[in-house]
């Protein structure tokens, strides 16, 4: 199995509404493709994370590049995994109105790592690889339950 992550900026500005039928979409969808994981939207940006089976996820992730709902996407990272972190959700949402203060940091962590790989020119971070995966893991550690 692997994991994906990666931050987009939305091409408009989404109201709750706009989400909620973005989740129930894919919590439709899910399923059926063995993917589970989360959705962050704060401030026109998204950081998201999709687990499953490696070819199912590499498409989806391939269907959300092409998504002209957002732009700019950058995978922050995709890592092996042996168990799912969203064994749960078929896909958990965190927006403003639900996110602890204390999340708004690793945000602004991942925003970083992003600025740094553009500036790079790298899409794909396997020497940031580690890094990515602490952020994520310590990100999800601070995660509640989402809606």
């Amino acid at each position: 199995m692997i994991q994906i992550v990666y931050e987009s900026e939305a091409t408009a500005r989404f109201r709750e509404e706009d989400l909620v039928d973005i989740i129930e979409s894919a919590r439709t969808s899910n399923p059926a493709l063995e993917v589970t994981g989360l959705l962050i939207y704060h401030d026109r940006r998204f950081v998201q994370v999709i687990e499953g089976p490696e070819d199912r996820v590499t498409r989806l992730y391939e269907h959300i590049e092409a998504d002209p709902r957002h732009t700019d996407v950058w995978r922050l990272a995709r890592l092996e995994i042996e168990e799912r972190v969203f064994s749960r959700w078929s896909m958990g949402l965190i927006t403003k109105e639900n996110m602890p203060d204390h999340l708004i940091g690793s945000l602004r962590d991942f925003r970083e790592v992003s600025g740094r790989l553009k500036q790079a020119g790298k899409s794909d971070p396997e020497c940031d690889a580690a890094y990515a995966a602490r952020l994520v893991r310590r990100f999800l550690d601070q995660c509640g339950e989402p809606a």
